[in-house]
C-alpha cells in the first residue's frame, strides 16, 4: 500500500514537472524577446569621415556601427575560442 502511494506521488510529480516545462516552453514561443536593434551612439563626422564628436546612448553605453572587416581577427579568434570551441564544426 505504501509503495502504491509513493508511485502515485511520483507519477503526479512527474506529470506536474512535464506540464510546467510545457507551459514554460509555450510562454517562450508566445512571448519572444524584443528584436529591435540597440541604438547607436550619436556621431559628428567631418567631411572626410573622421570622428569629431560622439555621445553615449541613453543607457550610457558606447555603440558604434562596424562591419566585420573592421573587427580585429585576433579578437574574433579569442571570442570564438571563449564562447564556442565547436563554432566552425556545427
Amino acid at each position: 500500500m505504501r509503495a502504491l502511494s509513493f508511485l502515485k506521488w511520483m507519477a503526479g510529480g512527474l506529470a506536474g514537472l512535464f506540464f510546467a516545462a510545457a507551459g514554460v516552453s509555450a510562454l517562450d514561443e508566445a512571448l519572444p524577446p524584443p528584436l529591435e536593434a540597440p541604438a547607436y551612439s550619436a556621431q559628428v563626422l567631418d567631411r572626410h569621415g573622421a570622428l569629431l564628436f560622439a555621445q553615449a546612448t541613453e543607457e550610457g553605453r558606447w555603440r558604434f556601427p562596424v562591419s566585420l572587416d573592421g573587427v580585429d581577427d585576433d579578437f574574433l579568434a579569442m571570442l570564438v575560442a571563449f564562447e564556442d570551441k565547436r563554432f566552425f564544426s556545427h
